[in-house]
């Protein structure tokens, strides 16, 4: 039986899917790419967005999308510090390499080495940057 989330997944694509591992093997609510993919097949979406704040997802995307045909898996880039931060090589970079989000670092998450950043009396938030055929038709 259909249920209206399976309606709304139906041709969505998921902007946000954080993948693991992440900062631990151990953390909670991430799933392995494959397991995206497949999850993404079976929803009947048409895509998602692999995020990661430790290193770039084109590489990964791309075997995702020959290994899953008709589900988008889109390579992303987190610009954290421990890729460059806010770089514009690195932006360059990621869209040569087949980047289709790019993502600024968050406002207040602590860094690799626990130290916090200074906070800002309004952070911006962490939106990201959508490139191509990324966005959703019509």
């Amino acid at each position: 039986m259909r249920t209206l989330a399976d309606d709304l997944l139906e041709g969505a694509i998921d902007l946000h899917a954080h993948i693991h591992p992440q900062l631990r093997l151990e953390e909670p609510g991430r799933v392995l790419d494959h397991e995206w993919a497949r999850a993404a097949r079976s929803a009947e979406m048409r895509g998602f967005a692999m995020k990661s704040h430790l290193w770039p997802t084109m590489g990964q995307a791309r075997i995702l999308s020959e290994l899953f045909p008709g589900t988008a898996a889109l390579g992303t880039v987190t610009l954290n510090g421990n890729v460059g931060g806010l770089c514009p090589f690195t932006a360059e970079s990621a869209v040569m390499l087949g980047a289709r989000c790019i993502w600024m670092p968050p406002s207040r998450r602590p860094t690799i080495s626990g130290s916090a950043p200074t906070p800002r009396a309004s952070p911006p938030p962490s939106a990201p940057l959508l490139l191509g055929a990324a966005a959703p038709e019509g």
